[in-house]
Parts: structure tokens; sequence; C-alpha cells
């Protein structure tokens, strides 16, 4: 991902990256459908508990990985809700009137 996204880019840069990577064959396949891996374990069990202990716990958690010990499954996804339009459930807008 190196030509893609350099250290220190904006995560909008890294997504677009890591999407790049997974569709061009060099993501990994797994339970959770093609993906790429965060490697963490070089920052050590210390390191990790004491700056990261979020991510620990979302990844044991969710993705059943210890980052301490193997790569976490990352793909992009939303960063956050910019909101919308209320609707019902047979996908029409609610009338306000």
């Amino acid at each position: 991902m190196r030509q893609n996204a350099k250290d220190l880019a904006g995560r909008d840069v890294v997504a677009r990256s890591i999407m790049i990577e997974i569709r061009e064959g060099r993501g990994c396949d797994g339970p959770w459908g093609p993906h790429a891996k965060l490697k963490l374990d070089h920052l050590g069990k210390d390191v990790l508990e004491a700056r990261l202990p979020g991510i620990l716990e979302l990844s044991r958690t969710f993705a059943h990985v210890d980052p301490v010990k193997e790569p976490i499954p990352v793909i992009p996804t939303c960063h956050y809700m910019m909101g919308g339009i209320p609707n019902q459930s047979h996908r029409s807008s609610i009338n306000r009137e």
C-alpha cells in the first residue's frame, strides 16, 4: 500500500488506498470477505494496552483477534454519519405537514 498512501495520510486517502489494494487482488480473503490486515504487534503489548485500549477491545470483541499476536482485518467503511432524510419502512419519506 506504500505506493498509494504514505505515512500520516488522511483517512480518506488511506481508505481509498485500502480499497485499491483489495480490488487489485492484494487483499486477504476470510470470513469478513475481502479485507486488508493491520499489523500492530510490533508496538508490543504494553504500548497497545496503554495507547490503544479501544482498538484492542474492538478487535477482540468483533474480529476475534488479539492485535498483540495477529493482524486485525480491516475494510473501509463510513467514518461518521452526515444525516439523512427520515423515511418509513416501505421507503417513502415522512411528510411532516
